[in-house]
């Protein structure tokens, strides 16, 4: 089955669960009927969207459409009770971390139980969701995590959206954005690529800044005992 024929069946799935006949869609301002799905859906990616576009009106100028997008991408996403445990579950792991290790973490879950729980440590390959994914394929025993979510409290970087790809996991959910190097939404759509098989759905950001703030606090304390020394 190709892409375009994959994501046709998964709108018109979608558009039905939500009580719009696929066949009415053309009554529908497709803008409007994108945002919808998107509140129901988050995981769908913008750039399905226009696959959806498309399908509804052949004449539709694309890139008008694409720019009102664009201009939403900062809807967020649900936090159901379920998923703000888990970045709880990530907050308190941070307390416990040493003062001077970068707050990035990943947390890994299969089902109700957790997996694996880490943390950004030395070296070019040391990203919180490298070291997360690969403690948690030695503890299953398995090359493919397809039945896990990882959790991350920033986007991941275009490194760990491969090693991400690479395990299959079945959700993607990050907390804020990483405007330098994120590979998600901000600088990179790396998980948008539908000539990669479509293992990984991803949900995110959940939050606007709070993370980022975070981040930039540490990042000034450093400098400033860097300097005091």
């Amino acid at each position: 089955m190709n892409n375009e024929v994959r994501l046709s069946n998964f709108f018109i799935e979608k558009t039905t669960n939500l009580g719009i006949e696929i066949e009415s869609l053309a009554k529908y301002d497709v803008y409007q009927l994108c945002l919808t799905l998107k509140y129901y859906y988050p995981t769908i990616s913008w750039r399905d969207f226009e696959l959806l576009a498309r399908h509804i009106d052949n004449n539709i100028d694309l890139a008008y459409f694409r720019s009102k997008l664009l201009q939403q991408r900062q809807l967020l996403p649900v936090l159901s009770p379920v998923i703000q445990n888990k970045f709880k579950i990530i907050d308190d792991y941070i307390l416990r971390i040493p003062e001077a290790d970068l707050p990035m973490v990943a947390l890994l879950m299969h089902g109700d139980e957790i997996i694996s729980l880490r943390h950004n440590t030395q070296g070019m390959l040391g990203h919180a969701e490298v070291n997360c994914l690969v403690e948690g394929q030695a503890k299953l025993g398995q090359k493919y995590l397809t039945n896990c979510e990882l959790f991350c409290n920033f986007e991941p970087c275009l490194m760990c959206c491969g090693v991400i790809l690479q395990s299959r996991i079945k959700m993607l959910h990050y907390a804020d954005r990483e405007y330098h190097t994120g590979a998600v939404a901000s600088q990179l759509q790396v998980l948008d690529n539908h000539k990669i098989n479509p293992h990984t759905w991803y949900a995110g950001p959940y939050f606007l800044g709070e993370y980022v703030n975070d981040l930039q606090r540490f990042f000034r304390e450093c400098r400033n005992k860097s300097h005091a020394v």
